[in-house]
């Protein structure tokens, strides 16, 4: 009988020892942003577009991912266009980079939204937020297309 019990007692204590224990906290556990490492990531990225740099050589090349994109014609002659786009780039770490090419025989104008980043950099991986206002320059007379990243995002007459 007691070696039955002694037998019992055994798979209870290793029952036991097997369930994770969850602290007992008094207060909650706030963390400072001064004790998180890495660069600290700007919400949204505004201003003049980051232009096809040669030193991105040695970088990895990344999607941006585009959200949204608004065509705008400013009020001038000859008429000035403006895209602007919003999305996300995959880290804080990646910049964004965008290549504007020009109007080709079937008036299309094509742009590739794209990041690089160093992939030796360790970065914290949450996306971020970029907003840019692109000047897509002057046009002749004519409808023009306009893709990003190989979708069609509207049409304007110059």
């Amino acid at each position: 009988m007691s070696r039955n019990i002694a037998q019992f007692a055994l798979v209870l204590l290793t029952l036991f020892a097997c369930t994770p224990v969850r602290p007992v906290l008094d207060e909650p556990v706030v963390v400072s942003p001064d004790t998180i490492s890495g660069p600290e990531p700007s919400p949204i990225v505004q201003g003049p577009t980051p232009p096809v740099l040669s030193k991105d050589a040695g970088l990895s090349r990344a999607p941006a991912y585009v959200q949204s994109a608004e065509l705008f014609s400013l009020e001038s002659y000859p008429v000035r266009v403006v895209l602007k786009l919003r999305g996300n780039l995959p880290t804080p770490c990646h910049q964004l980079r965008t290549e504007v090419k020009p109007a080709d025989e079937e008036n299309r104008i094509i742009v590739d939204v794209y990041s690089v980043a160093n992939p030796e950099e360790i970065c914290v991986q949450v996306l971020a937020d970029f907003e840019v206002d692109l000047d897509l320059g002057s046009f002749a007379g004519g409808h023009y297309s306009v893709w990003v990243n190989g979708k069609k995002i509207g049409e304007f007459d110059a």
